[in-house]
């Protein structure tokens, strides 16, 4: 159907409210770093049990013996003892139908008391971003600019990334693990290592039922992922870098992007300042994740409604009740059920003024409205049901801008 209002927008069955080619980045990429930042901290979220804190000066003889890839798998153990510490982390990606951009961020995290916050700044698709991630307990909120979504830690919708897919990576240390140099890294000496993360090694390392059905659905969703990485460890034995590669096309055609885009990810994780006070707070008002998806849907739904409207405006110069009309025009609309429809005159003219409105089943009404003729014209958004009656000034309370 054509779109002369170019208002058409996607399906309308969302079911994550950042699922778009330019918030990829933010559904997967930032989420799978959370993942990766929690995973290098202990093999399990949020650890509540703790290695020994180092105490010596260098890497105990007991490690230095052992293989790199047990090495490494200490250091994670050794790292999660020192409880918090700061954060930074850069993405590179590319692929994906996004113009190849980065994004980077730092911040805190307290692995006793469930808690991080990080915020990011970068391009993605072309446009700068600014993206905020708290964890406080079980839940993540995350801001990409609109307003704050709480997302339960868990969840297992496969359009949702799910950090818990990705905590028991280090389990997938597979045994090409080797020492490859030694750098300085924020001014401390540091081993490096060269190894792949294997999702499929992790999956059989898995120490109990609900770790094996995390890491399944992580390969549902991202295939049997074989991650190249490199390491670089302290001479206290604590990881201090990690820098993973992530193929992601498995994942980004479940989101429905193009399956020859090969979208890819880059990210460079650092840990610092082990012992920094961290207090985290929730973010006011936040709507769950659920809410705005079905948020998102009746607003999809609605400028659909507009479309079909503005398609017969265009042959009959005026907008329409006749619901077997509208159907005609765009069938996957209720039209006449979960959408009303407002007709009424502008100017003394009939039929130039349009409402449609739709409850979402987050409990908040949405309505678009249009005025197509005279000093009025225009189209306004409203969180309010239509007017039973309406002209060109039955809209003062709404927004011309958007719904928010």
């Amino acid at each position: 159907m054509p779109d002369p209002s170019g208002l058409r927008a996607g399906p309308s069955t969302y079911r994550y409210p950042i699922v778009t080619t330019k918030r990829v980045i933010a559904a997967i990429g930032l989420m799978g770093a959370l993942a990766l930042v929690t995973a290098a901290c202990g093999g399990e979220q949020f650890p509540q049990t703790h290695a020994r804190q180092p105490t010596g000066t260098s890497v105990p003889t007991s490690d230095a013996a052992a293989s790199p890839q047990a090495r490494l798998l200490a250091a994670a153990q050794r790292t999660s003892g020192e409880k918090t510490s700061r954060i930074g982390l850069t993405m590179k990606y590319s692929g994906g139908g996004t113009d190849p951009g980065s994004i980077s961020g730092s911040g805190v995290i307290d692995l006793v008391h469930r808690q991080l916050s990080m915020t990011f700044q970068g391009t993605a698709d072309g446009s700068d971003v600014t993206i905020e991630l708290r964890v406080v307990g079980d839940t993540l909120y995350l801001d990409t600019g609109d307003s704050w979504v709480e997302v339960p830690l868990g969840g297992t919708d496969a359009q949702t990334p799910d950090p818990n897919s990705y905590l028991d990576y280090l389990q997938g240390v597979s045994g090409d693990a080797h020492v490859a140099g030694h750098e300085v890294v924020r001014g401390d000496d540091t081993t490096r290592y060269e190894a792949t993360l294997d999702l499929d090694r992790a999956l059989t390392r898995a120490r109990s039922s609900a770790e094996r059905s995390a890491l399944a659905h992580a390969i549902g969703l991202l295939g049997d992922l074989k991650m190249p990485s490199t390491v670089w460890v302290d001479d206290l034995g604590r990881l201090r870098k990690v820098r993973v590669s992530m193929d992601l096309t498995a994942a980004a055609r479940s989101l429905g992007v193009p399956p020859d885009s090969h979208p890819t990810i880059e990210m460079t994780l650092e840990l610092y300042d082990f012992g920094v006070p961290v207090v985290v707070h929730a973010p006011a008002g936040a709507k769950s994740a659920a809410a705005v998806a079905a948020d998102r849907a009746t607003e999809s739904d609605l400028r659909n409604g507009l479309t079909a409207e503005k398609t017969d405006y265009t042959d009959n110069a005026r907008y329409t009740v006749d619901l077997s009309t509208l159907k005609q025009i765009e069938p996957s609309l209720d039209w006449g059920g979960k959408i009303s429809v407002v007709v009424g005159a502008a100017n003394g003219v009939a039929q130039q003024v349009l409402c449609l409105s739709e409850r979402s089943t987050s409990g908040t009404t949405f309505a678009l409205a249009d005025v197509a003729p005279g000093p009025g014209a225009g189209t306004y958004y409203g969180t309010t049901a239509c007017p039973s009656v309406v002209d060109q000034a039955s809209f003062s309370s709404f927004s011309s801008t958007g719904w928010r």
